[in-house]
């Protein structure tokens, strides 16, 4: 009996990490296939914008709908609208170069079932594991996500030097039915027979309102946000930095974002082993400060 909560979680969690790594070697295919054949800055920055903007709407309006409905529903819901998108682009690949509007297309999908397909996953796990071991969990599982994104983007790097882009994309398919079996034979428990007098959009306030009225929160979402406005425009250019002022490759560009991922995780790391809960948003903000240093003097260095 101890051990069956294991089994239950780690048939639903091995599933979906499957999932998250072969998405993403298809996304970073799809980053290197539209830096490679547009070598347009704007172009890469419209694409990464389109990639982010359903997070940055949906991602906060999701939470009360979660609770409303099936979860299981939920993430194959999101699997499968990656899945399709993905098929879509691996017939119209065969023909020979994706169009960029169909690409544009794509990416908004991967985002939008992303938005609500991450926040779901993260609400299972409390009602799988055990409370005590939640904390070990979640950790546990953004570990697998941040090796993911270390390796994945040299992976769909190396595929994308002799595969077609149209083929890449059906490891999301396979992802896929990988993650659907999983789902399927994983018992997570239905809440549907708990009264819930709240409408959608009164529990959407509530929340709103906490967050407005919990000044550490508030502060920390205040300064993410600005960080990010700043921030992620330079970081979307990141490939074609590399392969057009300093000349290097598809390879080359994924070597950056490996080592972008890595010191994502140590920081990660860094932040949960030595610094205590007041003073996380004081390191947090040194770090930035480091951080905007080093790319101003990347900003410095010469085309050679």
């Amino acid at each position: 009996m101890k051990n069956k909560w294991k089994n239950n979680f780690f048939t639903l969690f091995v599933g979906q990490q499957l999932s998250f790594f072969t998405s993403m070697i298809a996304q970073y295919a799809l980053v290197w296939y539209i830096t490679d054949i547009s070598k347009s800055p704007t172009l890469l920055a419209m694409y990464m914008l389109i990639a982010f903007i359903p997070g940055i709407i949906v991602a906060p309006l999701v939470g009360p709908l979660i609770d409303r409905l099936n979860k299981k529903i939920l993430l194959l819901s999101g699997d499968w609208l990656v899945a399709l998108a993905a098929i879509i682009l691996a017939i119209y690949g065969q023909g020979g170069p994706l169009p960029f509007w169909l690409l544009g297309v794509a990416m908004f999908i991967r985002s939008l079932a992303g938005a609500v397909q991450t926040p779901t996953a993260q609400s299972i796990i409390p009602t799988l594991v055990p409370e005590s071991f939640v904390p070990k969990i979640s950790g546990l599982n953004g570990a697998f996500n941040s090796a993911s994104m270390i390796i994945t983007p040299a992976i769909g790097a190396f595929f994308y030097g002799f595969m077609p882009i149209s083929q890449i994309m059906l490891m999301d398919v396979a992802g896929a039915i990988i993650a659907t079996i999983t789902v399927l034979i994983t018992r997570i428990p239905s809440f549907d027979h708990l009264e819930n007098p709240n409408s959608y959009l009164h529990e959407l306030a509530e929340g709103f309102k906490l967050v407005r009225h919990h000044k550490g929160i508030f502060h920390f979402l205040l300064i993410t946000t600005l960080i990010g406005m700043f921030s992620w425009p330079a970081f979307s250019l990141y490939p074609l930095i590399t392969t057009s002022y300093f000349h290097g490759t598809i390879s080359d560009a994924s070597i950056v974002e490996v080592f972008w991922s890595i010191g994502s995780l140590l920081g990660g790391l860094l932040i949960g082993l030595f610094a205590t809960t007041k003073r996380r948003l004081t390191i947090g903000v040194m770090w930035y400060f480091l951080a905007g240093i080093s790319f101003s003097f990347m900003g410095l260095l010469p085309d050679n």
